[in-house]
């Protein structure tokens, strides 16, 4: 199984851990943040796993983004100073996402500006549509089927 980069603003995935797992959590960060690391990594050759818009929610009402993505293949005999093919298919989507994040920057929900009492909703609903990615990924139970960890 090749390495994965796991990136999310969701506080619930702080206890996060995994040997063939990197974890990047970017807990002050919005959901514009992860797209923009998602996109960093992509330009390095790593691959999305899922669409990068993942339950069809608009931005206005989610804070929370979480993304999975794959290594580039090789990369374990290599170093990264090596000029990596980027995967056009997740570079494209990863683009589509930001365009539509950036159009509603104005309105943008971020973790800072929900409510107390919706943020851990939020957070539930972004672990939810993670659920089958994660699994579908070969990650281990534990970290598909969190609980709320924070």
């Amino acid at each position: 199984m090749r390495r994965m980069v796991f990136i999310s603003n969701n506080p619930d995935y702080a206890g996060i851990s995994c040997s063939s797992l990197e974890t990047v959590l970017i807990p002050d960060g919005s959901s514009l943040d992860v797209l923009r690391e998602a996109r960093d990594r992509i330009h390095l050759g790593w691959k999305l796993t899922h669409h990068p818009l993942y339950g069809n929610i608009r931005p206005k009402l989610q804070p929370f983004r979480t993304l999975l993505l794959e290594e580039p293949v090789g990369v374990a005999t290599v170093s990264f100073s090596a000029a990596w093919p980027v995967d056009l298919y997740s570079l494209e989507l990863i683009t589509e996402a930001m365009n539509v994040y950036e159009s509603e920057k104005d309105v943008l929900s971020y973790p800072w500006s929900v409510p107390v009492s919706m943020k851990a909703d939020c957070a539930f609903l972004d672990r939810e549509l993670m659920r089958e990615t994660l699994a579908q990924a070969g990650l281990p139970p534990h970290i598909h089927s969190m609980g709320r960890v924070s």
